[in-house]
């Protein structure tokens, strides 16, 4: 709305703390601005109404030494605006360094004066400035691009856009959060159903770790001699030249078969039907005993199975017997430990009290100091206060627009 010469930067930044009020044509619109900060939750703001500010001290006046006055310095863009820029600046003036707003402040008359570097004089006498930060940078040397209509369009609709992205950027988190929350609540039943698994892993490999040995001990158990390697060789060798010799006996023996096939048929006929169902009879039996015979065998594997079954359950049972006796061991040495753990527990939470009742303690006596040291705060201020100055008057002035 305004430029000022870089070289007052410091000064106007200094003594013009309000060059951020907003200024407004009239109260109805300084009303819609401040609803729409409030229902956007946009913070607050100062706003200066153009309709409500006199247009009093806006010529040129006599100041002393010629020190040119503050207000005068800035160029509005508008001169509609310059009655905005003097109700924040007044008649400020602009001295050199402090000697020269020494003399001028205190004068016949009182000003309120601010130096090149940042110094400040205020009417009543009160000085502020210097300190490690100084204020600038509250107006520029250059004129700002004025807004157009246009651009405020294209704003208002890069902020729209921007608000729809941020109110589905929000739905999306609060989807994200809800799913979190699931996560973290199915993380103890996770961490139950990962315990299990670890378990039913190390068992696994415990009993992979069993099978394979067993494997290996019955490998050694079974494995062959060169004795029986030996044995086995021959009688490969022997049942060879006697699949030969079978084979050139069924070669031998294929006519007398047949004949005596044919005198089998011949005898059965002459024998009749009686003479038929004895054979019948004969070979029903002939197949029992080869059942049976089967069945035999067949009981016999299973015996012996079962007797090398035997022997492994045993076996596992007297290492189960063991392995129980170890861990009965251990399970009494763990008890052991958590009853020390438990009486050393004890001794700790005894401690804890005893520390908890020495730091209460400790609590109200240092409540007590601090009542004693702001009593006497309390005591040293009033005494700096009599000694500074016996009589302190403050003048507020408030104007509302």
């Amino acid at each position: 709305m305004g430029t000022i010469d870089a070289k007052y930067d410091v000064a106007i930044s200094t003594a013009c703390p309000n060059l951020d009020n907003i200024v407004v044509d009239n109260v109805e619109v300084g009303q819609q601005c401040i609803d729409y900060l409030r229902k956007n939750n946009l913070g607050r703001a100062r706003f200066i109404c153009l309709d409500r500010l006199q247009a009093r001290g806006l010529g040129a006046i006599q100041t002393p030494e010629n020190v040119p006055r503050l207000f005068d310095l800035v160029t509005p863009r508008d001169p509609i605006f310059a009655p905005a820029f003097y109700s924040v600046m007044t008649d400020t003036l602009v001295a050199k360094d402090l000697t020269q707003a020494n003399r001028i402040a205190y004068g016949a008359k009182r000003w309120r004066v601010v130096t090149l570097d940042g110094q400040l004089i205020d009417k009543s006498g009160t000085m502020a400035g210097g300190g490690q930060r100084v204020a600038r940078g509250k107006m520029s040397s250059k004129q700002v691009a004025e807004t157009t209509r246009e651009a405020v369009v294209k704003f208002e609709a890069d902020r729209d856009a921007q608000e729809a992205n941020y109110l589905e950027c929000q739905t999306e988190l609060r989807g994200l959060q809800e799913k979190l929350r699931e996560l973290r609540e199915r993380i103890p039943e996770l961490e139950v159903t990962m315990s299990k698994i670890q378990l039913e892993i190390q068992s696994g490999e415990k009993q992979v770790a069993d099978s394979q040995r067993r494997v290996q001990e019955l490998s050694v158990e079974h494995r062959p001699s060169a004795a029986d390697n030996n044995r086995v060789s021959a009688l490969e060798k022997q049942i060879v030249a006697l699949n030969a010799e079978l084979v050139k006996l069924k070669g031998e023996t294929a006519g007398i078969e047949e004949e005596i096939k044919a005198l089998q048929d011949k005898i059965m006929d002459v024998g009749g039907v009686k003479l038929r169902s004895q054979k019948a009879k004969v070979d029903g039996i002939r197949e029992q005993i080869e059942t049976l015979t089967e069945q035999h065998m067949q009981a016999d594997i299973a015996k012996t199975k079962a007797e090398k079954t035997k022997i492994k359950v045993e076996k596992a049972f007297k290492e189960s017997t063991a392995e129980l006796e170890g861990v009965s061991n251990e399970m009494e040495g763990l008890e052991d430990l958590l009853k020390k753990q438990a009486r050393t527990a004890e001794e700790f939470k005894a401690r804890v009290e005893e520390a908890q009742e020495f730091l209460e303690t400790k609590k109200e006596e240092l409540s007590a100091l601090k009542e004693e040291l702001d009593k006497k705060k309390n005591e040293i201020n009033s005494m700096r206060a009599r000694e500074v100055c016996p009589f302190l008057s403050y003048m507020f002035l408030v104007v509302t627009h």
